[in-house]
């Protein structure tokens, strides 16, 4: 499978600093959202992170962002995550 890799240039507002491996990268950012409290905009914020490189990236597997629950979960509408 092939992914995206639009957010591995390094620099501000990228993922430089997040794993790479979007699986890991669900569990890792589901984990500080949890953990933080936070909402993805305040995650964004804190590690001055590219929402849309995140929500780009976990749409790819299948995942999208629920902001009732602060959490990413399976996209509702069933898309298949595109490989």
């Amino acid at each position: 499978m092939k992914f995206r890799d639009d957010f591995r240039i390094g620099g501000p507002g990228d993922l430089s600093g997040f794993p790479k491996d979007p699986y890991i990268l669900l569990s890792y950012v589901n984990t500080e959202l949890r953990d933080r409290n936070l909402t993805l905009d305040g995650l964004c914020i804190e590690f001055d992170a590219d929402r849309g490189a995140i929500e780009r990236t976990l749409e790819d597997i299948g995942y999208v962002y629920d902001p009732n629950t602060d959490q990413f979960k399976p996209d509702p509408d069933g898309r298949e995550p595109s490989c």
